[in-house]
């Protein structure tokens, strides 16, 4: 599994982080990465239905876009732990 940083450069390409598991951690991960995603869809709920209702201060719209960040990298980090399982246990 890795993860591009856009946000920091690193010799004019994004910096690159990768995390390493075996099949073993990933299986023992896979229920708290679960778990860790379902409440950050609940946080970016709550800031979508406030955003959504016209209420929304500036704070709440800051704490809207990183909750949507926090699901799309827990997705793709639940994805790619779902995948590793599947391709080692054939």
């Amino acid at each position: 599994m890795s993860y591009l940083d856009h946000t920091r450069p690193y010799n004019g390409k994004p910096l690159e982080y990768t995390l390493c598991l075996t099949v073993d951690e990933c299986k023992l991960l896979l229920p708290v990465m679960k778990t860790a995603l379902k409440r950050q869809q609940k946080l970016y709920e709550k800031y979508r239905d406030i955003q959504d209702s016209g209420e929304a201060t500036t704070r709440q719209q800051t704490a809207l876009m990183d909750a949507e960040a926090g699901v799309a990298y827990l997705e793709d980090a639940v994805e790619k732990a779902q995948e590793l399982i599947k391709l080692f246990e054939k």
